[in-house]
């Protein structure tokens, strides 16, 4: 083979850095990035920075490496987080328009949730910042659902959880009969509907208000309407 048909080096691990991360299917560390590449340090962070640089790598403020928009346009492929925007804002803008509170859209990675986008008003549900990634999801309303059963099962053998045990199934019961899930809080009310892309779950609709503020009809009502919104 002719030296002139050999791909430079750097180009060589480029391309091969961008295949990893567009077919991984998940954030990637620094150091998963050296170990993939076999390169030192140095290397890995010169290459990374050109790639976040250009467009083609997007860094998160876990400092992890995504897919960036030129990547994306190269392999033809929209990523989950654009596809959920695109999808659902206007549309969960108008159930929020419609109830008078707030919703929030989140992203699942299959261990933490990320809020892509959110709608605030007066006396609004927890606040998570776009971009901020929510490492208990458990802890928030709309994580309870968007927790894979295996998670919450290793959750709920605590010792200090087991006592939720009994309505996690009952809640995952009602969640699987009618799509759709609504509880109360101390503080607020949720209505949470899981979304499906491809037979996968990559996130949740979430409509919060303050305690008692809907009727059981109202959350009944929006949460059959977030559930329609996840089907589609």
């Amino acid at each position: 083979m002719s030296d002139q048909n050999v791909l430079p080096s750097s180009l060589h691990r480029g391309l091969l850095l961008l295949a990893y991360v567009s077919e991984v299917g998940h954030p990637v560390s620094f150091s998963e990035v050296v170990r993939y590449l076999n390169v030192n340090k140095m290397t890995t962070s010169r290459l990374l920075t050109g790639l976040v640089g250009e467009g083609y790598l997007v860094k998160n403020e876990e400092g992890l490496y995504l897919p960036g928009a030129r990547l994306e346009s190269l392999v033809g492929r929209e990523s989950v987080d654009r596809w959920l925007v695109r999808c659902f804002r206007l549309p969960m803008e108008r159930v929020v328009q419609e109830v008078g509170h707030s919703g929030i859209l989140l992203e699942w990675n299959g261990s933490d949730m990320m809020c892509r986008w959110r709608h605030l008003c007066e006396e609004s549900i927890v606040l998570i910042p776009p971009g901020q990634v929510v490492r208990r999801p458990f802890e928030y309303p709309a994580g309870v659902f968007c927790m894979e059963a295996s998670a919450w099962e290793t959750y709920l053998k605590q010792p200090e959880t087991r006592h939720l045990q009994s309505w996690y199934k009952r809640e995952r019961k009602r969640m699987e009969h009618k799509g759709f899930c609504f509880g109360h809080a101390e503080d607020r009310q949720r209505v949470a509907a899981p979304v499906y892309r491809k037979g996968l779950l990559v996130g949740s609709l979430l409509i919060g208000a303050p305690k008692d503020a809907l009727t059981e009809e109202q959350l009944e009502a929006v949460g059959r309407q977030l559930s329609a919104l996840s089907q589609n």
